[in-house]
């Protein structure tokens, strides 16, 4: 809390217990009434501040509960830590400014975990959930209107120019223990979550006219790694991982095939020997990360099968609702999305290669232990609902036998490493 206070009135207000400070007010007499100036100035704090008030308990200190009970504003919030239940004045005051109780072990444990998650929004640059929400809704007005079709291509600029700022200046420099890694992916997640959302939006709710941009602005994203390489540089490219699983489940809900092969099948010019499907680019890095173990190293994934689909999933299932809402089947619609983007991975192997040896690889997910689900996908695309519009969007190149032969070489593959 910052507020100037005159010099004359710089007395503390209240205290308790034995002192040979004259300044300390400490009778019943004492505590009961305030001059003018400091009543005035107490109204200003009470209404240009939040409260965190701990170890008061409202009871003796008169003029001061007179002065939070006098003043009608409940612009900003008000916690009152506390070992035990309140008393019948703290109770009235927490009534009355709409506060909330935070019960705590004691005042030293409640101030520094305060401290470390107040020091931790500050390294990893999390953006106000109200920036993200007008963000989110800003997205979706223009995308319900094509006359602001030049307005989403704007927002969506600025905001792949914001990430690929912070990504590129505020990135922080950790060593190879688990907690600075740790410390780098929270920021990398937290730069990447507002656009992250914006394109699940877009993935969902757009008529097109956005895919070149937003295709434009993942590659932009992708590309930038190679100038910002962490320590641990298998990272480099996560939070554009994060970005292309948000448009890709967004427009998995959608149905939006075409624009899905299109984006997995974009040319991209990352390292050596000419330009790649965007796909076997992020495979390549999905298959660093199996190799390397670089997920299981993490706390709460080290006895994962997937920990790397795992915690993409977790961070998109924390993401969802602004493009996914209370959809019950989230988990059967993350696994459609990765064992598409596996199969249009593999679509060229069948035939090549032999699907009962560990010499055939495709990137797997959370789907390879999930089997009831995967078996069910795999026949939604091999003969059923789905068939027809992913032949139409060019899976497999439109032929009925390559892509029985893709699923089936994926489905054999799956059973194998699973």
């Amino acid at each position: 809390m910052q507020c100037e206070v005159p010099s004359r009135l710089r007395t503390p207000l209240a205290c308790t217990g034995t002192t040979k400070d004259a300044r300390i007010l400490n009778t019943d007499f004492e505590l009961s009434q305030y001059s003018p100036e400091f009543t005035t100035l107490l109204d200003r704090i009470f209404d240009d501040h939040g409260l965190i008030v701990c170890g008061w308990s409202g009871a003796w200190d008169v003029a001061l509960f007179d002065s939070i009970m006098g003043n009608p504003s409940r612009r900003y919030s008000m916690y009152w830590a506390a070992r035990g239940p309140l008393g019948d004045a703290a109770q009235r005051i927490v009534k009355h400014r709409a506060g909330q109780i935070v019960s705590i072990v004691d005042a030293d444990d409640f101030f520094a975990k305060l401290r470390d998650h107040v020091q931790t929004l500050a390294q990893t640059h999390r953006e106000n959930p109200r920036n993200v929400d007008l963000l989110v809704s800003t997205a979706k007005r223009f995308a319900a209107d094509r006359d602001h079709r030049i307005d989403l291509h704007d927002l969506l600029q600025a905001e792949v120019q914001r990430c690929l700022h912070n990504l590129r200046t505020s990135t922080p420099a950790v060593d190879t223990a688990v907690a600075g890694v740790e410390r780098l992916i929270a920021f990398q997640e937290s730069s990447t979550e507002p656009l992250a959302r914006m394109l699940g939006v877009l993935g969902r709710w757009g008529d097109g006219t956005e895919h070149e941009s937003v295709v434009r602005g993942l590659v932009a994203v992708w590309l930038q790694a190679d100038e910002n390489k962490p320590v641990i540089a298998h990272l480099r490219c996560y939070p554009a991982v994060l970005l292309l699983w948000a448009y890709g489940i967004g427009l998995t809900i959608a149905r939006r095939w075409r624009d899905l092969y299109d984006l997995l099948s974009h040319p991209v010019n990352a390292g050596h020997g000419g330009p790649r499907r965007f796909v076997y680019v992020v495979s390549e890095w999905l298959l660093e990360g199996y190799r390397n173990n670089i997920w299981e190293r993490f706390p709460g994934l080290q006895d994962r099968r997937t920990p790397d689909s795992d915690h993409r999933y977790d961070v998109l299932d924390g993401w969802r609702d602004s493009f996914v809402a209370v959809m019950p089947d989230f988990e059967d619609l993350h696994d459609t999305w990765e064992i598409l983007f596996a199969l249009i991975y593999c679509e060229q192997a069948p035939g090549e290669t032999d699907r009962q040896s560990m010499r055939f690889w495709a990137p797997v997910g959370r789907n390879i232990w999930r089997s009831p689900s995967r078996d069910r996908i795999l026949a939604r695309i091999a003969d059923g609902d789905l068939h027809h519009d992913l032949l139409d969007a060019g899976l497999a190149g439109g032929s009925k036998e390559r892509l029985a032969d893709t699923v089936e070489s994926y489905a054999d593959f799956a059973g194998l490493v699973r």
